[in-house]
Order: structure tokens, then sequence, then C-alpha cells
């Protein structure tokens, strides 16, 4: 393939979604070597990128091309207009530049919507990828029957151009679409959430260290909240266990809350760096993201503890399960909080050294999955399917 490549990112800025972004440009220029490869995104976001696959993949050559993105507050219909605009933007410059593939890194219902419209009033040579994150989370917003042609129900249950191939972060959520949303799933295909890798190997910690349990993500997301109560009950009985946030205060309501239980929680973005010195001190990463339980939306916190070589401790749900069975044992599976406060109460008293390398090879081995490689081959049997079905 010659032709040019063509990626947007519609509606994240700064670091929103750095962690997929970069190693999904990468894979897109492995699926197709030698095509030119342009990248329109929030200018912001395009240094982010750029300094993640500066380190990561100094090789790769992308044209970077800076647009506006729509305030998140507008209505949906003058969301919509505003989207139509980038989306017309994308498909101008991929004619100008003889390109025939154009890929969308996220998406809103809006922009699902839009971009069906405008492909059903063009031709049909220009073949269209878009990546559904966390817009799939809607789903259940709409799953009454009052809802059912509302936000992005009504967006993916609408006519499907054959030149668009709507993607899902990962096999787990396509199957999980195939078993709630038949409908929509005919028309998406999985391909797992790329990344690349702060550890290459096995943490070394020493026996001696404190067990150190570490909540990756923003307190905005349900699931920090159990983090406190858990480090607050085991402190009160005087356990060993020590606790860590590798993120940032965000909610409304951090003001008149206690986080004394979690000694490094604070409002302040971290750097780079703290981010990552953070999490290299953990020995397990606590998943308690409650938003996550449908199994519909992929998790780059999850992603960050396989990033780190953490095993994790983590409420039972349908995506990390997935993933647990395809790469054994990572980590403790808990069926609420009550069990989880006994697994982190037990591990901090007596920490099973072996079991715990045991885990850290399985991530390591598993991590396969991700890689920017595996998931270019998915992306050219996707594309390669479009072209099959013209």
């Amino acid at each position: 393939m010659n032709e040019s490549l063509v990626i947007v990112e519609p509606m994240c800025r700064g670091f929103e979604h750095v962690q997929f972004n970069a190693p999904f440009l990468q894979s897109c220029s492995l699926a197709f070597p030698g095509a030119p490869l342009s990248f329109l995104a929030e200018s912001s976001h395009l240094d982010f990128v750029r300094a993640v696959l500066e380190r990561e993949a100094p090789g790769l050559h992308v044209q970077w091309r800076k647009i506006t993105l729509p305030d998140r507050h507008l209505s949906p219909r003058r969301r919509m207009q505003r989207e139509r605009g980038i989306i017309q933007e994308a498909f101008r410059l991929a004619g100008e530049t003889h390109g025939t593939l154009v890929a969308f890194a996220s998406a809103t219902d809006t922009l699902v919507l839009a971009t069906k419209l405008l492909l059903f009033g063009s031709k049909p040579r220009l073949h269209t990828l878009m990546v559904l994150h966390g817009v799939l989370a809607g789903l259940e917003d709409y799953a009454r029957p009052v809802n059912a042609w509302r936000g992005i129900s009504l967006a993916l249950k609408m006519p499907n151009p054959r030149t668009l191939r709507l993607i899902v972060p990962g096999q787990p959520i396509q199957e999980t679409l195939a078993q709630r949303f038949p409908r929509i799933a005919r028309h998406t295909r999985p391909a797992e959430h790329p990344a690349f890798w702060a550890e290459k190997s096995i943490p070394e910690i020493s026996p001696r260290t404190p067990v150190r349990f570490g909540f990756f993500g923003v307190s905005a997301v349900p699931g920090f909240d159990m983090v406190t109560r858990v480090a607050e009950t085991l402190g009160a009985e005087g356990s060993a266990a020590e606790f860590s946030m590798v993120g940032h205060l965000n909610h409304p309501d951090d003001a008149t809350r206690d986080y004394a239980a979690v000694p490094d929680a604070c409002p302040r973005l971290l750097s780079e760096s703290e981010y990552a010195d953070r999490a290299r001190r953990l020995t397990y990463s606590l998943w308690t993201t409650r938003a996550h339980r449908s199994g519909l939306v992929a998790s780059t916190t999850f992603l960050d503890a396989l990033s780190f070589v953490k095993p994790l401790v983590y409420l039972a749900n349908p995506l990390i399960d997935a993933y647990a069975a395809l790469l054994g044992d990572i980590g403790y599976r808990c069926a609420d909080e009550r069990e989880l406060t006994d697994v982190v109460r037990s591990l901090a008293a007596e920490w099973p050294q072996e079991r715990y390398r045991a885990q850290c090879a399985a991530i390591l081995a598993g991590r396969h999955l991700f890689e920017p490689s595996a998931v270019a081959a998915s992306v050219r049997k996707i594309v390669h399917e479009l072209r099959e079905n013209r």
C-alpha cells in the first residue's frame, strides 16, 4: 500500500488518550509499511504524542496537523456540526494525498452518526476505521426500550456504510457486544489496545520492603473511594500494608473527603517521571474501578499495571476476567470489597515471593497481545476485509 494514511483524534486534548494514540500510530504504520502517515489532533495533544513516539519509535515519520476541537459542552446538534467539519477535513486530506484510509482514534455518538451520513453521500473508494472507546459505555444508558433510539445506541444502530468498520479495543469487548448487542457487533471488529511498556523484566523487590498497594487513576473514577476504605480498615488494625495513588485527585468533592490513609494522594497532576516512580514502587495494583464492570470499555489503568509489571488485586469484572483467562495467573480475583480487604491483609502479612515472580512472568509473557506489531496485523486484516467487501 503506497497511499497515505490519515489518523484523526477528534475529541481528546493534552495527555488524554496518549497511551493509545502513540502506539496506535505505530501500529498503523506497521500495518502498511511505507505509507505516508498524517495525524490530526489538538495542538497540545500533538505535542504529547510526538514526545512519546520520539522516545519509543524514533524512526516513525508522521506529518503533524493541528485541528480545533468542538467544545465539550456544546449541544449534540452543534457538536455534530463541528465534528462534521473535522471529518470533511480528514477526507479532504486523504483525497489530496491519494489516501484510501482514514482512521478515527476515538469517537462520540454524534461523530459516529456524522461519519455514516457523510460516507453514504460520498464515493465508496475511501475506507474508514473508527475506534470506539468509552463511548460504548453509553450503551448501558440506552438499554431500556424507551431509550433504544438515542445517543450512541441510535448512532450504532443506523445502517452502516460498506466502507466503514468500527473497531473495539479487544476481543473480550467484541465478545461482550456479540452477546448483548448482536446487531451492533455485526459491524465491529476487535483490535487490542496497543501499548508501549515501561518495564522489560520482573521488578526486583526486597522481601524486607513493606508490601505496597497502588491505585492507578484519578479520584473521579468510581473505585478510589474503595481503596481509601480498605486502607483505613487495615490501618486501624495496625497492618503493615502501604497504599499509594498513581494518579491525582480530581473529584468535585475531594476537599470534603479524608484521604489520609493514602498519604500521597494529591490534586496536582503528576509529571511523567513522578508517575513512573510511584508505579515502580508498588508491589501490587489495586483494581477497584467499577466503571468497567460492563465489559464494554477498555482500561488504560489495567495496561499500566501490565506496563510496570504489577500483579493485580482486582474486583471481578468481565474485562480482566477475560484477560486473566488468556494470560494466566496475573493476580487475585475478588468477589467484593470484603474479599479484596482480606486478600490485601493476607499479602501484607505474608508476601508469597515465588507466586509473585510467577505472576510477573505471566504478565511479561502475555503482553505480546498488545504489542503494536500484533495490533498492526489486526488492523491490516480489518482493512483487507473492507476492500474485499466493496
